[in-house]
């Protein structure tokens, strides 16, 4: 998987930690019955123990202090025990607003600096669509928090004086990258228009194969990352389709506090709710960091109850994100792929079943 570190394969127990850093706490969960755990200790960030079938060795996600015995502190559950410390250092809590402007986006305007020599291709055919030693500004686009802010001006502020209404307006739908600049959004780049690309007033497409790469927005041509490919040299980086859903998840619950997402292709559904963000997570193959935890349900009278409800309930709203067919079944077997990986008693919450969206390192 893409969306975070491969961490050593562990033939032991299934386990879960995870920093929470608003509690600033370490939460361990493994899957071995506490009546066979002999010792437990932590010492530089991992859990350390002795189990009556063997050693375990498990990865935490944040450092904490050294501790000699922490059997004392293991609660019980069924098949499984579950430990809490306090994480050590500084606490790093995020918020969606930091999480979408943050550097660590995959091709974010710091990484793009790194690669001046870089091009970006269409991922169909590999036609040339921009190069980036042609590019004089790149700009990271503006928070869509501002943008709420503007509408909420637009909508409020008396019209005299100097700046009335429908100037606001005019300045704020006219954000438009200059010939030799490129803005960098969370999942998408909005591009001056150039040969390479060509639209027809709904959908921007490949000149050289008619491959769609994005849609016009506002006059814009808006790119979708996870349909280009960054090659620079040897190096040849694709965005993979669970980082663009997770860049596209995180703006848009910044810009309209939505958390609940109905993905879909045709008559395959998921729905997403997105239940926290920002945290550090480990488990038998991985080890994500600023992940997105989500609760999402695929079957489908499970859903056809949840959108019965909540069309009912005028208050809450849900986003409905249309993917194609590869990425959506790409979608769905990684948010699986997380969920069995997780211990037995982590992977559901009632009706949701549980799983992680971390962000490339």
């Amino acid at each position: 998987m893409s969306a975070g570190t491969a961490v050593a394969s562990n033939k032991g127990p299934l386990y879960f930690t995870e920093f929470l850093p608003r509690l600033s706490s370490v939460s361990v969960c493994v899957q071995v019955p506490r009546k066979r755990v002999v010792k437990l200790s932590i010492k530089d960030q991992f859990l350390d123990g002795l189990t009556s079938t063997g050693a375990i060795s498990i990865p935490l996600a944040a450092r904490t202090a050294d501790y000699v015995d922490v059997l004392p502190f293991v609660q019980e559950g069924d098949g499984f025990f579950t430990l809490k410390v306090p994480s050590s250092g500084e606490n790093t809590q995020s918020t969606t607003d930091q999480l979408t402007n943050a550097d660590g986006l995959i091709w974010s305007v710091s990484e793009l600096r790194q690669h001046p020599k870089a091009t970006l291709q269409c991922s169909e055919c590999g036609q040339q669509i921009l190069a980036l030693e042609e590019v004089r500004k790149l700009h990271s686009m503006p928070s869509e928090l501002w943008y709420e802010m503007m509408e909420f001006w637009h909508c409020h502020k008396p019209t005299s004086g100097e700046y009335t209404n429908d100037k606001i307006a005019s300045r704020f739908n006219s954000l438009r990258p200059a010939a030799d600049s490129l803005i960098v959004g969370a999942y998408y780049f909005l591009v001056p228009s150039t040969a390479a690309i060509s639209n027809d007033g709904s959908f921007v497409q490949c000149s050289g194969c008619n491959h769609v790469l994005g849609e016009m927005d506002n006059g814009n041509h808006k790119l979708f990352k996870w349909k280009l490919v960054l090659t620079d040299g040897q190096l040849e980086q694709r965005c993979s389709s669970l980082i663009y859903l997770y860049s596209y998840l995180l703006d848009s619950v910044a810009s309209s506090a939505i958390r609940f997402f109905l993905v879909k292709n045709g008559e395959q559904q998921v729905v997403l709710w997105c239940f926290n963000f920002g945290l550090d997570v480990t488990f038998s193959t991985h080890r994500l960091q600023n992940s997105l935890k989500v609760m999402y349900m695929d079957n489908k009278e499970e859903i056809l109850k949840f959108l019965a409800q909540y069309e009912s309930q005028e208050s809450t709203q849900y986003e409905v994100i249309d993917l194609e067919k590869d990425m959506m079944t790409s979608t769905v077997a990684d948010l699986e792929d997380i969920n069995t990986q997780l211990p037995q008693s982590q992977r559901t919450f009632n009706q949701w079943k549980v799983s992680y969206i971390g962000r490339l390192l």
